[in-house]
């Protein structure tokens, strides 16, 4: 449920133009997805940009966090029968 809109906004099958909404434009920003895309299609074009992947990694473990955070707020219970 939370994977799949996370990959429409980004540039997997293809590029986004200027004139989105602001909106559009801050999810494509936040998602890791974009950058880890960028970074694999630099190393198959031929050259290789560490920042990508930098930027992926930092934003991969803020959302961990993020949800670990999140997660321990919330009372879990299991259900047995």
């Amino acid at each position: 449920m939370i994977f799949s809109p996370v990959s429409y906004a980004a540039p997997t099958l293809y590029v986004f133009s200027d004139k989105l909404p602001l909106f559009v434009k801050c999810l494509i920003m936040i998602n890791p997805l974009t950058y880890q895309l960028k970074a694999i299609r630099t190393v198959a074009f031929g050259f290789f940009e560490p920042l990508p992947i930098l930027v992926d990694l930092l934003l991969t473990l803020g959302m961990m966090y993020l949800a670990q955070r999140i997660l321990q707020k919330i009372s879990l219970q299991l259900s047995v029968r």
